[in-house]
Formats: C-alpha cells, structure tokens, sequence
C-alpha cells in the first residue's frame, strides 16, 4: 500500500512540475521574426517592395487617363503585387520547417503542433496587414507625385469598404498559402499547387458550359471580386465562404490532422 501510495504521490509530482507550453505571444513573435530572417523570406518581403515601387512609378508615369491616378485606383495597383506574392511568404512560413528541416526542433520545443501552425498563420496575417499599409502608404505617395508632376486633381477619396475588403483578400490569400503548405510540404509544390489547381479550374469553369454554374460558388478568384470592389450581397458572401471553404478551409484542416500524425525528421 505504502509502495502504491509513494507510487501515485510520485506521478502527482511530476504532474505537477512539469514545464508548462511556450506562451503563445512569445510562440508568435518567434514564428513573425522567422519570416524575415531566412534569406528567402527578406529577399521576398525585398521583391515585393521593389515590384510595388516599379509598377507604381509605371502606372504614374505612362497612364493616359487620370482616373487611373486618384488614390484609389493607385491602391489598387500597388497591392497587386502582394496579392500575388504575399501568398508565397505564407507557403515558405510552413514548408521550412520540413524544407530546411528545423522542424525537429520546433515541434520538440512545442510538441503541440497546432500551436505553431496557428502561430504561424497569425504571424503571416499581421505581415499581410503592415505590408497593405505600406501599399496604401506607396499609393499615397504615387498619388501626390501624380498631383504634383501630372496635373492631376488631388482625389483622396478611398471607399473604407473598399479597404476592408483588401485586408480581407490579404489575409485570406496569406492563410490559403499556409495551408497549402502544411498540405504539400515543399515549397515548389506548395507553389506550383497554389497557383495551378485554381487557375485550372478557373479555365475549366470558362470553357465548360456544365461547370460555370458551379465555378460560381467553387472559383475563389471569381467569388473575391466583389470583395475588392466593396460591393458584397448576401449571395456574394455565399459564394466567398463556399470557395474559400474549398480552397483555404479544406487543406488547412487536413494538413492540420497530417501534421499531428506524420513523422518530423
């Protein structure tokens, strides 16, 4: 019994020493600096910047038409290219722990994986957030050059509607490119995936009759278009919440349920 009892107030023990998880603000400005730490990720955040700066000084300096210079129709053009590559920065946050194979270390400093895939997506969504602030700020800036240089009527006028939607899409496209890296695991994959599965079912719903029907509830790049236009119906939200089920949900929650049960090495 004494045994039994020494036994058991043992196991109380260690119970109750034990460590306790990584907190996860500490889990989530680890997971938001090692976005910007690895080569890739500062050449990417580099590229994005100077992209958005030559298709803004493009756009300024060839537009015929001065509707194309107000302020809002230069935010438009300086967060094209982060909807384009800020997904890219979502995918490298997932598959490096398995193409630079730091996930040995990571998952055994917090065995609760799906701790550091929500930390990783909360840290890829804030830098989604700073970068459209700097698209608005570049936009901002391109505008006043535009006032200044083109003769063009100062037009400050931005649809907040209009915002909310791009910080929407910016998010949404941040945590697509999360979960198609936790689904593929490595990065060309990841990307060739990303981009190819829905641009051939965006074909396949043009070409074939059959499909349009259904491409309106399944194409994620038709069902965010009135997002970024600030003109959602009910029925646009529908189709936004089907598509992204599909393309955002769906691979977040099976790569999710394969990464608490796959090997790291």
């Amino acid at each position: 019994m004494s045994v039994m009892t020494a036994t058991a107030a043992g196991r109380r023990e260690l119970s109750i020493s034990g460590r306790s998880g990584i907190p996860f603000t500490r889990l989530l400005r680890l997971e938001a600096r090692k976005l910007i730490d690895t080569r890739s990720g500062r050449w990417l955040m580099i590229t994005i910047a100077l992209l958005t700066a030559g298709l803004l000084a493009a756009v300024i300096t060839f537009s015929e038409s001065r509707e194309e210079l107000t302020f809002g129709s230069l935010i438009g053009a300086t967060t094209l290219v982060q909807a384009v590559l800020y997904p890219v920065m979502g995918i490298l946050a997932m598959t490096a722990e398995f193409s630079q194979r730091t996930g040995l270390v990571t998952f055994t400093v917090e065995p609760r994986r799906t701790r550091v895939v929500a930390a990783k997506l909360v840290a890829a969504s804030g830098w989604a957030v700073v970068g459209l602030a700097l698209a608005v700020g570049f936009a901002a800036l391109g505008h006043l050059l535009a006032v200044q240089f083109r003769d063009v009527p100062a037009q400050w006028h931005a649809e907040n509607s209009v915002l909310a939607g791009l910080v929407l899409l910016q998010v949404l496209s941040v945590v697509q490119g999360v979960a198609f890296g936790l689904l593929f695991s490595s990065p060309a994959l990841a990307i060739v995936a990303f981009f190819g599965l829905p641009t051939v079912w965006t074909i396949l719903g043009s070409v074939i009759g059959r499909l349009d029907r259904y491409a309106t509830w399944l194409d994620l790049v038709r069902a965010s278009g009135p997002v970024g236009e600030g003109h959602m119906s009910g029925q646009a939200w529908a189709h936004l919440a089907t598509a992204s089920t599909v393309w955002v949900l769906m691979p977040l929650v099976i790569g999710s349920w394969w990464l608490t049960r796959r090997e790291i090495s």
